[in-house]
């Protein structure tokens, strides 16, 4: 708990029915409370929006319906899976100095971040993980990252400080985490539009470098999307394996090199853990620079790691062999980045607790890297690409270094 308050909310009332009792925390544009519920005489988490006086008409009104999203997804999410923190309602206020401050109640959690927990373990100096204890902790979330790609939702911003360890597991049990802040999320709409301008409305980006993806730092490379949380997942995976960062640098500029380095991938292997080539194969793929190469979402990585970490020792992958009939994705993927889709047995599949669903429509996603040489470069129009890519990238780092993104997270929207 902290003791300053900078909307003067502590000791009031919201709605009637939502009493302000100490304040939790604060970031770039979030203030968080806890509060009790006087109809349910039970505490709850209240989240304010704190709009700089400072923005443009049109910067606050994109601040405040991405933040309503925000709210309307939680709730739809929410329903679905336990592995997302519930919403329960919206609303807005004047504090007490006139400030103006919409607010969404969330369920009241009682826990540690996942973040909090690996640092405390790098302090010890601790070895890493096993495979299988990773799997076990990240097993929630990944199930309820799966259920938000299936509703065509990104979450875009996954990392260990999202991630929430539940009080009350048993000595020797893994904590159930819970996934927090679908703040930045977009629901992925239908049509080319949504892939070739994947950004939020207000015309900005919001990410957190060291688990970003490359197409985050780069959108040249491909657009956003349930792969982009796939490379993430997949990197915070690594971090659990070896018990320290998977990428290396501090600042955003190291962590955008690193993160579009083909030459040199944040696998297991790569970051000191030792897994099983069927295992290194699967984090290989999902954390390549290409985004047409990863599984289009987080179900799709989490059954094929699955697989992997059951075949043991065997060194050699068997490729999986596409049978008649198969299932489209709940989101479009943008056919000019992606290469022809090889198709999928329809699997069933529902959130933490939940019964198992089919997937309404056929899926597809594209093929597995292929084992061997790389491909020869590509001549002609290739080299354009790598011209403009290059100067996209002098340009970004100029602006970087200019103090655009001095922070850890770029646009700190999440608390």
């Amino acid at each position: 708990m902290r003791g300053d308050d900078p909307l003067a909310l502590v000791g009031q009332v919201l709605d009637g029915t939502y009493r302000i009792d100490a304040l939790v925390g604060e970031g770039g544009f979030g203030v968080v409370y806890k509060a009790f519920h006087l109809r349910f005489e039970e505490p709850v988490a209240v989240k304010c929006l704190k709009i700089p006086g400072s923005f443009a008409p049109e910067t606050r009104e994109a601040f405040l319906r991405k933040f309503r999203e925000e709210g309307k997804l939680l709730f739809q999410l929410s329903q679905g899976t336990l592995g997302i923190v519930r919403s329960i309602a919206l609303g807005d206020v004047t504090t007490p100095s006139g400030v103006w401050a919409p607010y969404v109640v969330l369920e009241w959690l009682e826990g540690t971040p996942l973040s909090a927990i690996m640092h405390d373990r790098r302090r010890r100096g601790m070895p890493g993980r096993p495979l299988s204890e990773v799997m076990q902790w990240l097993d929630p979330p990944a199930k309820a990252l799966a259920y938000a790609h299936e509703k065509r939702v990104a979450h875009r911003d996954i990392k260990p400080a999202n991630l929430f360890a539940m009080r009350g597991a048993m000595p020797g049990e893994v904590p159930q985490l819970k996934l927090l802040d679908f703040g930045i999320a977009k629901v992925m709409e239908e049509g080319s539009d949504a892939f070739r301008k994947a950004r939020t409305q207000a015309g900005f980006s919001s990410f957190t470098p060291h688990y970003a993806a490359p197409e985050q730092f780069d959108p040249s490379i491909g657009p956003t999307g349930p792969w982009s949380d796939v490379y993430s997942f997949a990197l915070m995976a690594v971090e659990m394996l070896t018990d320290r960062s998977a990428v290396d640098g501090e600042d955003a500029i190291k962590l955008m090199s690193a993160a579009l380095n083909k030459a040199v991938r944040p696998t297991p292997r790569a970051r000191g853990a030792q897994v099983s080539d069927a295992v290194e194969q699967v984090f290989a793929r999902a954390l390549s620079v290409d985004p047409a190469v990863r599984h289009a979402d987080l179900r799709l990585f989490w059954e094929a790691l699955r697989q992997a970490a059951g075949a043991g020792e065997k060194s050699v992958v068997t490729a999986v062999q596409p049978p008649a009939g198969g299932y489209t994705p709940p989101y479009p993927l943008p056919q000019s980045v992606y290469p022809p889709p090889q198709t999928y047995p329809q699997q069933g599949y529902g959130g933490p607790g939940m019964p198992m669903q089919p997937y309404p429509t056929p899926y597809t996603v594209s093929p597995y890297p292929p084992v061997g040489p790389p491909a020869p470069a590509r001549s002609g129009g290739s080299r354009t690409w790598l011209w403009v890519s290059l100067g996209f990238v002098i340009g970004l780092a100029i602006m970087l270094a200019l103090g655009f993104l001095t922070c850890t997270t770029c646009v700190c929207v999440n608390m």
